[in-house]
């Protein structure tokens, strides 16, 4: 499989008996049955992931006890070929393991994950991951966010957590560990600062950060640091790892009660109790200004949804405690900010990424990352006065 073509025509040509366990799956009914003629759409994604050949969704029909009824599910094609555990936050191998773990299956909280149909491994470390079809759920990529959405997602996400707190873990050697901190600490991260500070009289920049303001985001380097030491105090416990709006999906359950469903398994580790909230908020930082501007607007109402939904599950950790362990994420993802536009004037590393994922234009940028960067300085502010005030030096 060398080619995207090459992938969808396998899939195209593949045996009936191959799809009929998805069939059975999605209809919970051993006696389903693929018929030929299934067809295979590719899926849209800013970003796949280390080791994705091709996401797509393939739709068909099946024969069920004398009825001919419609199906569809998500196909993830992966190469899990092992890669040093230190390369990447998100691997393949981690996602297919967290899927067989069944750790995000429940639905007693609201949040799951997206159902798993099949998995088969093709070829040597070739693995096709087939899940439950939510293309046509609100939340999707695409889609805006409504506040409510966003309220309802942290306040479920809680008491997720609030669960998961209670429950003993078994320690998995496939498991991220404290990521959420430590990718904020990489040498690449570090390597990507120091272009800011290498770009201080560059106008493009300037119109994004006049003196005090620049000289000001010079200091994340050190105070990200400080917080990576802090948030060792942090109770941790099982976590998304990329709970970002693309990879969440809302609905309404069978009972009327709404649920999170969330995609994209390959981040999943043990963290601080506050990363996948950090995770929600900091990520659309970094997309349009639309999204930017709508997160920057509740980001305190959202934090408290999510302690609400804490307490509605008995957790009794201190809000300060759980406040430190969300602004590490949060600050991790506002230093991102601040050295993009050193990024994109000067066409640094992901530069032509960061524009896409952004959605405007070079010259927009800078009059429109403005208030970006204002709130990155006030988080940091208050991250670090909390830093000072717990007495974690």
């Amino acid at each position: 499989m060398t080619t995207a073509r090459d992938i969808f025509e396998m899939v195209s040509l593949e045996p009936t008996e191959e799809i009929s366990p998805v069939v059975r799956s999605i209809f919970n009914d051993t006696t389903a049955k693929a018929m030929l003629g299934w067809t295979v759409e590719s899926l849209r994604s800013e970003s796949f992931g280390v080791g994705t050949l091709a996401l797509m969704k393939v739709s068909g029909k099946a024969h069920i006890r004398g009825e001919v009824r419609p199906w569809s599910s998500v196909l993830k094609i992966m190469d899990c070929t092992p890669i040093e555990k230190t390369a990447s936050v998100g691997t393949p191998i981690r996602e297919v393991a967290a899927y067989k773990s069944g750790l995000f299956n429940g639905t007693a909280t609201g949040l799951r994950s997206a159902k798993i149909h099949h998995i088969s491994e093709k070829q040597a470390n070739i693995v096709w991951l087939w899940t439950e079809d939510l293309t046509a759920k609100p939340g999707q990529f695409g889609y805006s966010w409504s506040s409510y959405q966003y309220f309802t997602i942290a306040e479920t996400l809680g008491q997720f957590k609030g669960q998961m707190l209670r429950t003993v873990l078994p320690p998995e050697s496939w498991m991220n560990y404290n990521a959420g901190i430590t990718r904020w600490t990489s040498p690449a991260m570090m390597n990507l600062c120091k272009t800011l500070e290498q770009h201080s009289d560059s106008d493009y920049v300037r119109t994004v950060m006049p003196c005090q303001i620049f000289d000001r985001v010079l200091e994340f380097e050190s105070e990200i640091l400080l917080l990576a030491r802090a948030i060792e105090h942090v109770p941790m416990t099982l976590a998304h790892g990329d709970f970002h709006i693309s990879n969440m999906f809302t609905q309404l359950g069978h009972d009327g009660v709404a649920q999170v469903v969330a995609i994209d398994l390959a981040s999943v580790g043990i963290e601080p109790i506050g990363v996948d909230i950090g995770t929600l908020i900091g990520a659309s930082l970094t997309w349009g200004d639309e999204e930017a501007d709508a997160v920057m607007s509740i980001e305190r109402e959202v934090f408290n949804s999510f302690v609400h939904g804490l307490r509605l599950q008995g957790c009794v950790i201190p809000e300060d405690t759980i406040r430190l362990g969300y602004l590490g994420t949060l600050c991790g993802y506002a230093r991102s900010v601040g050295t993009i536009p050193s990024t994109v004037a000067h066409e640094y590393g992901p530069w032509e990424w960061v524009l896409k994922r952004y959605g405007g234009s070079k010259q927009q940028l800078p009059y429109s990352y403005r208030r970006r960067i204002e709130f990155a300085v006030a988080i940091f502010d208050e991250a670090v006065g909390l830093v000072r005030r717990l007495g974690y030096r």
